[in-house]
């Protein structure tokens, strides 16, 4: 952004040279190249444009009735742009001969954000059809370096809206790309926290950092400017990459953070998708189950069954059930989902669903369908691979259970562990435990040991003294004392016989680290 920067004090200075001397052509021309790059830098110097230029300019230029309606738009819950301004917007665009690009995208865009505000996602994706199609074939360009990460990120949300992360990503990386090929745009970092919860929301934690470090910004924005509703995909990100890496203190943390924030827009449901995944691991389930039902009852429109988030809560919501036993719930909720029984989303529940059922074979016959494409498109998730080892017959486990510790490796989806079962658990060398049914409040948090140190702990009853514990792995008995001192340190625990006790119970700690 150094070269942004630099050029800022003097776009600044030349905006209000221009407000002072009611020179209106040059305030229109600096907005029609700087407007979003303006807003996320410094929203007040656009506020003073929207207080000192007269109505009767606006009545002249709609484009800036307009631009100025988005900016109060993104003060509000859904970025809904006014319906008497997008009438006159769009009625005006129409009347030009030929409208300009960014007018055009424009007057799309604000039925975009209608249908998306009112839960319309497949018509909304057919409009990001017809937005697409007017990007490839622009032949003006005139604004487009300003308006187009704008545009590409409101395309991405709609993919990723209507369940197509895979779309998404791609739109949302290409807005980075495009906003890095200017000045660089100061969007770049905002939709890069776009694209990185994409890929945590695919389960994907390895390249959602990799997004989720370039979206960093130097200072907290204001709430109530354009930069502060963006960044909220970042604080998502946040939580759902703790959650991956199942380190309950730090989900814990980022779920302060979003509790703090409160307002998310369209992306509202994440936070509590968040918060389903941490009491599913660690805290109330039956609260978060309540969270749900209420989320499903209060916002409807925005959470059918065919919609990602109401994919994704209902998933929710039947994984809850199952881990308290109750089948019949979870089995009533997946009845709901008469959508697409294929969705990533649902098939890990489902899957899971026939193997506590004792069906195997459907599980099995179940992540094979979803594995082929056009069903699955980029990298399975290691959630199947893991549920794949669990329904897997005796002949085919160990090869199942060494591609399911690969794509956690390859993943960084090491919350992929709490569905494995306890013989796979010490195979991969990964060691979780969520709370067990019927307890309250929060568990333990999880350890993950390395396979060295799981093999030490299985042969605690065995070995009863450092030297024959050190005779059990050929080798010496400072190293076998070492390892102890290290595994004693993982489990929170201070002899062997708590050891034990932890092994069998359950394991405690400071959170999972590799040794």
């Amino acid at each position: 952004m150094d070269d942004w920067q630099r050029r800022l004090p003097d776009l600044v200075d030349t905006m209000d040279a221009a407000l002072d001397a009611a020179d209106w052509d040059a305030v229109a021309a600096l907005l029609d190249d700087y407007f979003y790059a303006l807003s996320l830098s410094v929203p007040a110097v656009v506020d003073r444009v929207w207080d000192r230029v007269p109505q009767s300019w606006f009545v002249e230029h709609p484009r800036y009735l307009m631009a100025s309606a988005i900016t109060t738009a993104a003060r509000r819950p859904f970025d809904i742009i006014d319906a008497p301004v997008d009438r006159i917007f769009s009625t005006w665009v129409q009347q030009q001969d030929p409208p300009a690009t960014r007018d055009v995208l424009g007057a799309n865009l604000a039925v975009v954000r209608r249908h998306l505000a009112s839960g319309r996602f497949e018509r909304a994706a057919g409009e990001i059809d017809t937005i697409q199609d007017i990007l490839r074939d622009a032949t003006d360009h005139d604004g487009l370096d300003d308006v187009l990460p704008s545009v590409l990120k409101r395309v991405g949300l709609v993919r990723l809206l209507s369940g197509s992360v895979g779309q998404a990503i791609g739109a949302f990386s290409e807005a980075w790309r495009w906003s890095m090929s200017t000045y660089p745009h100061p969007f770049a970092p905002f939709v890069a926290g776009y694209c990185a919860l994409a890929h945590a929301l695919a389960g994907d934690y390895v390249h959602a950092r990799i997004w989720r470090d370039r979206s960093s910004i130097a200072s907290e924005p204001a709430p109530g400017t354009m930069a502060f509703r963006l960044q909220g995909a970042a604080i998502l990100t946040d939580v759902l990459l703790a959650i991956g890496a199942a380190d309950q203190q730090q989900a814990e943390h980022a779920a302060r953070a979003v509790e703090r924030r409160t307002e998310f827009g369209e992306l509202w449901w994440v936070a509590v998708h968040a918060r389903a995944r941490i009491a599913l691991y660690w805290g109330d389930r039956a609260d978060a189950a309540r969270e749900i039902d209420a989320s499903l009852h209060a916002y409807p429109s925005l959470t059918g069954p065919t919609s990602f988030a109401g994919i994704v809560l209902r998933s929710d919501l039947a994984d809850l059930h199952q881990a308290d036993g109750d089948l019949p719930a979870a089995q009533h909720v997946l009845d709901e989902l008469t959508g697409d029984r294929m969705h990533p989303a649902v098939v890990s529940t489902v899957a899971r669903q026939h193997i506590l059922l004792g069906d195997a074979d459907s599980a099995r016959a179940l992540l094979d369908a979803a594995s082929r494409p056009p069903v699955l498109s980029g990298r399975q998730p290691a959630r199947w691979e893991v549920l794949r080892a669990n329904a897997a017959p005796a002949d085919a486990r160990t090869a199942a259970i060494l591609t399911a510790k690969r794509r956690i490796e390859q993943t960084g989806a090491y919350d992929a562990a709490f569905d494995a079962a306890d013989e796979i658990q010490a195979a991969i060398g990964l060691h979780v435990r969520s709370r067990p049914a019927g307890e309250t409040g929060a568990s333990r948090p999880p350890v993950r040991l390395t396979p060295r140190e799981r093999q030490i702990l299985d042969l605690l009853d065995q070995a009863p003294s450092v030297r024959e514990l050190a005779d059990a792995l050929f080798i010496s008995p400072n190293t076998a004392k070492s390892h102890l001192g290290r595994l004693y340190r993982k489990l929170g625990v201070e002899n062997r016989n708590q050891a034990i006790r932890a092994r069998n119970t359950g394991f405690t700690g400071n959170g999972p680290r590799t040794g």
